[in-house]
């Protein structure tokens, strides 16, 4: 479970990357279907970042070295 030490340090970890927060959305705690990371439920949070394109393969790999973030699912949108 996420607590807010951190998901401040995954804000500090966007803004290291000069990208900020458009929206930010709380979908609660989820039971998942299978164990990930030998986890069966986790907080799953919805971001809208804004990320120079030429640093997103970089924030990638720091965020896969998170030890809390379980998944992630990165788009790109058009504007």
């Amino acid at each position: 479970m996420v607590d807010e030490k951190d998901q401040k340090g995954l804000k500090d970890l966007i803004s290291s990357f000069s990208g900020k927060i458009l929206d930010e959305k709380k979908h609660g705690l989820k039971k998942f279907a299978y164990d990930i990371k030998k986890q069966k439920e986790a907080s799953l949070y919805q971001w809208l970042i804004q990320l120079d394109l030429d640093k997103v393969s970089e924030f990638k790999k720091k965020i896969g070295f998170e030890g809390k973030v379980l998944r992630y699912l990165m788009l790109k949108s058009e504007k």
